[in-house]
């Protein structure tokens, strides 16, 4: 199987569990914890056990001494032969992201530029791909095989191998930054013994250090060849896989290409540069005159970028592959001159999903999960490993090479039948994702937002950008005046939340002269000024903004957006206290409109003062939630619950145990993208705010953002909404668009716990039609999900906690027996959060006998709160499914599942009960 062409798998289609796919991540884990502790104690090359067989540049191979028979890690095989390890340690030019770019992009689609390492190879199954907050992270199972024929004349069968590979970064805790790089074999059903191949084992980890200005690289293997004849074969492929891997040289990307090229012009002057250049017969690479026969071998000896000639001599000493437009990988024995970095880009990266790496990494896992088998027929530790075996701390080799075997996934169709779908009882009754919309002038009266409950609406939002006191107070008066619906609780007890979206801090323009509009006409300029002299009078040719810091901030050639991004401007020149800016496009401007000032820093307070003012008066109300805006940084977040403490202490101190409103950070410009991961630590939730943010970044960065927001939400089990422009359409027509249906269905199959309507349900001409059909579009997504295809989506890092280990068995055992319900009695809501994070396929009865927790409960996907008649007592386990039964959630039959989760002390930690009843 040689040639350079694009290879698929020569497998069938390869399912996976969720719990194997969460074993492979854990595997990783463990693979990376233990070669971590291995390499960090690392100090040099014992000579004694090592033995070198090649070096290179800077970077050695050694090989491990056989007639060390006393080395405490040798592994054998049938006790008579030790496999071969290979150390492969060095330095080399380059920086630790340059390295990772090539690593990771190899690893995650770009075919690797060693490819003829391995004559084919490909992807079998894509556990984890990058993502903007970890740009080098990537866990996939792979196959490739190693052509030997040629080599031994046939008497070798080809040796392939089945490995999972894994890349990132992992931060030391002195604050550094070490990359590395896994491969590991293990077994997967479907990926069965090719004809004419021998199924081979390999264990390689590799861990990238920046030194200096230098890349110190550590690189251990581990092969089992099985035989001495194929050793001769084998192992000399793989030594020159790890040193070819880690050439600066063979970065995948072609910004390295670019990199390699401007290193090579810094060394000649530019001088010499000039006079050689275009000259036929001096080298690109080197600059030295060519021999008398460079003509003769002017078609081979060329760089196939800019087509200069290169010597024979650096032909031979410089070897890159780059990927060809033609979807080939063309080799190629050249070097780079400093005219390549113009004319790369038309050698443009090829993406496919079957092209893999062959970069070293090793590993070791240990579970007790019965779907992983530990027994390898091939392998047998040698008595001194046995003996050690039996110790705290096992040498890691013992675990190394021992495959991973999986059970097989039965096959399962994408898509049920439509006869099928609709089988589910709950699909008629019950919506897991849950519906904010924002009421405003079109649905605020009572009789409108009891249909906005009754067609879903679980969280009411109010924007204080626009609302007035009275307003606000009358709408949550509205609000907890309406009956309940699916008896959810009784209607005194109504459980529908309330969320106070702050206005924020802003930048805006003044106000015109006159009041009248001004006209900023393309092509011509405008001064934009800090002096509060102009604030009053604007005009076309300058006006006043209210951020006094604009001439700091705003450098030539910025962008500033006017108006929600309807004017551009670019900045042409600054000045003290005011800058001149150029204007892209002919547009009126009114008073006091929206600044943005994309990609940039900007200096504002957290909490404005009208933002104080409201939280005030929303605290001294009641409210469950705070939509913070144009949170930033972690710290905004920090100041806002300070001053709602501050609030708590002011309005509720005869209620000790009050509960605050949890705080739901709204991530709209770059700088909150940026700092996402400390901002979702301080906060309570996430609101995707599509609309400002979209000003703020490219369009189409849109999209990557809110994925990026989804899942890391759902991997910590906090709650995110998914908002802006969901169903735009239907402010003014009955039906959605196709693409908002769309839009809306794919927010909840990424996982989002909330989807928002904004002016749909605030001034819309259709608020009712809009929630409906809001909620139509989630049930049939939400039926998606019962999917196995979808439901592998959402895979987890191990428990974090005992609870939540308790809970997410009890999760998996609802999913997987089909319980009708999952019912969670929790007096503070801990526990049924928890389950919440763990993506549970049935609903959630939460039965808790605080109203406030009950109703902050609503925010998180497939919980259904309930408030008993009694609260001033938990009900029983017994109690609770009667409950259920008599609000039509049960019926006889049906099977259940019960959490009883509550803390018994600061010492003793948590109690978590659970329990399966069959319905009588």
């Amino acid at each position: 199987m040689t040639g350079w062409g694009v290879w698929t798998s020569p497998f069938p289609k390869i399912l996976l569990s969720s719990t194997d796919h969460g074993k492979l991540q854990e595997l990783v884990q463990t693979i990376l914890d233990a070669n971590l502790k291995r390499y960090l104690n690392f100090t040099g090359v014992d000579l004694n056990s090592w033995k070198l067989i090649k070096g290179k540049d800077d970077m050695q191979v050694y090989s491990n001494r056989r007639d060390q028979r006393q080395w405490p890690l040798t592994v054998r095989v049938d006790d008579d032969r030790e496999l071969q390890t290979l150390l492969c340690v060095g330095s080399s030019p380059g920086t630790l992201n340059e390295m990772m770019d090539g690593v990771s992009k190899s690893a995650n689609g770009v075919k690797d530029l060693n490819i003829n390492d391995s004559s084919s190879a490909a992807e079998l199954v894509r556990i984890k791909a990058p993502n903007p907050l970890e740009p080098f992270a990537g866990v996939a199972i792979k196959w490739m095989e190693l052509d030997v024929r040629r080599r031994s004349m046939g008497m070798v069968k080809n040796r392939d191998f089945v490995y999972i590979e894994a890349t990132g970064i992992k931060n030391l805790p002195s604050g550094e930054s070490l990359g590395y790089h896994i491969m590991h074999s293990v077994g997967i059903p479907g990926a069965t013994i090719l004809p004419g191949r021998v199924r081979s084992e390999l264990s390689i980890c590799t861990f990238f250090r920046q030194v200096n200005q230098s890349l110190f690289t550590h690189s251990l293997a581990i092969l089992e060849p099985m035989s001495e004849r194929v050793r001769q074969f084998v192992v000399p492929r793989f030594i020159k896989m790890l040193q070819s891997t880690f050439r600066p040289t063979s970065e995948s990307s072609m910004e390295k290409v670019k990199s390699f090229a401007r290193t090579l012009s810094q060394r000649h002057s530019e001088q010499n540069a000039q006079r050689l250049s275009g000259s036929d017969h001096y080298c690109v690479t080197c600059f030295k005159r060519r021999g008398r026969m460079h003509k003769l071998a002017r078609r081979q000896n060329t760089c196939i970028v800019c087509s200069g000639s290169i010597c024979s001599a650096c032909k031979i000493e410089k070897k890159l592959k780059v990927p060809s437009v033609g979807a080939k990988v063309t080799t190629k024995k050249y070097s780079f001159s400093e005219d390549s970095d113009n004319d790369s880009e038309s050698y443009p990266q090829i993406h496919h999903w079957a092209w893999t790496t062959k970069r070293p990494s090793w590993s070791t896992s240990k579970s007790s999960d019965p779907t992983v088998d530990f027994t390898s027929p091939k392998l047998n530790l040698s008595p001194t490993l046995k003996a050690a075996s039996t110790s705290s701390v096992a040498p890691i080799f013992i675990i190394m090479l021992r495959r991973l075997t999986f059970r097989s996934v039965p096959s399962v169709r994408s898509f049920a039948s439509a006869s099928e779908l609709y089988k589910n009882p709950r699909s008629s009754k019950f919506s897991m994702t849950k519906i904010v919309a924002t009421v405003g002038p079109a649905s605020e009266q009572l009789e409108m937002l009891q249909n906005l409950t009754d067609e879903g609406l679980r969280i009411m939002r109010i924007n204080f950008s626009h609302a007035e006191y009275d307003e606000a107070l009358q709408r949550i008066k509205n609000l907890r005046a309406c009956r309940g619906v699916h008896a959810e609780g009784m209607a005194k007890f109504n459980l529908r939340a309330v969320l106070h979206d702050t206005k924020g801090p802003e930048i805006r323009t003044g106000k015109v002269r006159d009041g009248k509009k001004i006209k900023l006409e393309k092509g011509k300029s405008v001064v934009v000024t800090t002096d509060p002299a102009f604030e009053n009078q604007g005009t076309a040719d300058k006006f006043f903004v209210s951020y006094q810091k604009l001439s700091e901030t705003v450098k030539v050639g910025d962008t500033v957006l006017l108006s929600d991004g309807l004017i551009r401007l670019t900045c042409t020149s600054v000045g003290k206290g005011e800058i001149t800016c150029h204007i892209h496009n002919t547009e009126e401007i009114g008073n006091r409109k929206g600044v943005n000032l994309p990609g940039l820093v900007v200096e504002l307070p957290a909490l404005s003062e009208k933002d104080k003012r409201d939280l005030d008066w929303g605290v001294k109300h009641d409210i469950d939630f705070i939509a913070a805006s144009f949170i930033r940084k972690a710290s905004d977040v920090i100041e806002i619950r300070r001053f709602v403490d501050e609030c708590v202490k002011r309005h509720w101190t005869s209620h000790p145990n009050y509960i605050a409103p949890k705080i739901i950070s709204k991530i709209e410009n770059l700088e909150g993208v940026q700092n996402f991961e400390e901002i979702l630590e301080a906060s309570d939730g996430i609101m995707c705010a599509r609309g400002d943010l979209g000003v703020e970044v490219p369009a189409q960065k849109v999209l990557t953002y809110q994925k990026m927001m989804v899942d890391r939400c759902n991997a910590v089990g906090k709650p995110i909404i998914v908002a802006t422009q969901m169903l735009e359409s239907m402010q003014n027509n009955p039906r959605p668009t196709r693409a908002e249906v769309s839009d809306v269905g794919n927010a909840v199959l990424d996982g989002a716990d909330c989807v928002m309507l904004s002016g749909e349900s605030a001034q819309g001409k259709y608020p009712v039609e809009s929630v409906a059909t809001m909620n139509t579009v989630i049930k049939e997504a939400d039926e998606l999900l019962l999917n196995p295809t979808y439901q592998a989506k959402f895979q987890f890092d191990s428990p974090t906690s005992d609870v939540e280990s308790a809970v997410s068995s009890a999760v998996k055992t609802a999913n997987e027996m089909h319980a009708q319900l999952l019912i969670v009695l929790t007096r503070t809501g801990y526990t049924a959060r928890k389950v919440a994070k763990y993506k549970p396929t049935v609903p959630v009865m939460c039965f808790t006998t605080d109203l406030k927790v009950g109703r902050q409960l609503q925010i998180h996907r497939g919980l259904y709160p309930v408030v008993p008649d009694n609260v001033n007592r938990a009900p029983t386990t017994a109690e609770a499914i009667s409950h259920a039964k008599k609000m039509g959630w049960l019926s006889s039959g049906d099977r259940v599942v019960v959490i009883s989760g509550d803390k018994l002390s600061d010492d003793l930690g948590r109690e978590i009960l659970i329990g399966v009843a069959d319905v009588q």
